[in-house]
């Protein structure tokens, strides 16, 4: 019996998924928050609803304790019930800048010209794949701590939100590998989108980065993108210091400017070939952090939001 593990809802990483599912007569594995390009899927999510948040965060911190051990000191995925809840902004006064999800082509929270999802050429590769690859249906939906018996050797799957609300690595714990998908990726840093990813994507990004690099015995990261590598935890160092670098960038940039734009302080810490969407809701996730935190201030003025650092 063949398996096919999809790590997140991204199309280059589910695309073929479900033709390979049907074709081989595979099984397919997903986290149970997983959703696809569909606008009425990625709608559903708003819809999740807060008392099923709360029960699948007990029943995924008692699996994580009972089989990976972990001590009260590491995150587990308890620490992001809010994620999943129908409101995930409850601790966030501006409960309308963000929702669960936000379908691609809405305004973005921000303001401004802009819309949410990916740049133009994206969006029409991903159309024409669209007939080519059905949305993968799975078999089986998995939350965090679960016990998988997978090529003749056993795995827990570990819930990861930050690049995606649904993002999923696979740990085998005898043997030390962690299947990191785009969670920890050896040379560059894997996106993090304030929309649609939680009331602070960040924070839980950053979380469960600690909560894999403290699992016992890593030795072998096998990432979506790139080549095997053998430090996760100083991988995971890096990329931490990669997120708190930037935002000393932005609070440096927003001394300089004052109040301002995503959209201005975004071009200030991103060189101009990376400007566009991504680059502003990447920025948008570090001042919504900033906010969440205390470093930072938010308004709306305009149809715009300013922010400022503390």
């Amino acid at each position: 019996m063949h398996t096919v593990i999809v790590t997140h809802s991204h199309p280059d990483h589910f695309g073929g998924a479900g033709r390979i599912k049907r074709e081989a007569g595979a099984s397919l594995i997903t986290h149970n928050a997983f959703t696809t390009w569909s606008i009425e899927a990625k709608r559903n999510r708003r819809s999740y609803p807060s008392e099923q948040a709360a029960a699948e965060a007990e029943q995924i911190a008692a699996a994580a304790a009972q089989s990976l051990d972990l001590g009260e000191e590491i995150p587990t995925i308890a620490d992001h019930a809010d994620d999943y809840a129908g409101d995930p902004l409850r601790d966030n006064p501006t409960a309308e800048l963000q929702a669960a999800s936000v379908p691609w082509g809405a305004e973005t929270p921000w303001g401004g010209s802009k819309h949410v999802g990916p740049p133009l050429r994206r969006r029409l590769v991903i159309k024409a794949l669209r007939s080519l690859f059905s949305p993968p249906d799975p078999t089986q939906r998995v939350v965090h701590g679960q016990r998988l018996r997978l090529a003749d050797r056993d795995w827990v799957s570990i819930h990861t939100p930050g690049h995606t609300i649904d993002h999923l690595c696979l740990y085998d714990p005898e043997r030390g590998i962690l299947l990191s998908g785009d969670h920890v990726l050896p040379s560059i840093t894997p996106h993090i989108s304030g929309v649609g990813n939680g009331a602070d994507a960040l924070k839980s990004y950053i979380q469960t980065l600690d909560l894999v690099a403290a699992l016992d015995g890593i030795t072998l990261g096998l990432p979506a993108h790139g080549h095997p590598f053998d430090d996760v935890p100083g991988r995971v160092d890096a990329i931490k210091r990669h997120h708190a670098e930037r935002m000393q960038l932005l609070a440096e940039a927003s001394h300089q400017l004052g109040p301002a734009t995503v959209v201005d302080l975004c071009h200030e810490i991103f060189p101009r070939r990376h400007w566009g969407v991504m680059a502003e809701s990447e920025t948008f996730a570090h001042l919504e952090h900033m906010v969440l935190t205390g470093e930072a201030e938010r308004w709306r003025e305009d149809d715009r939001l300013l922010y400022r650092a503390a």
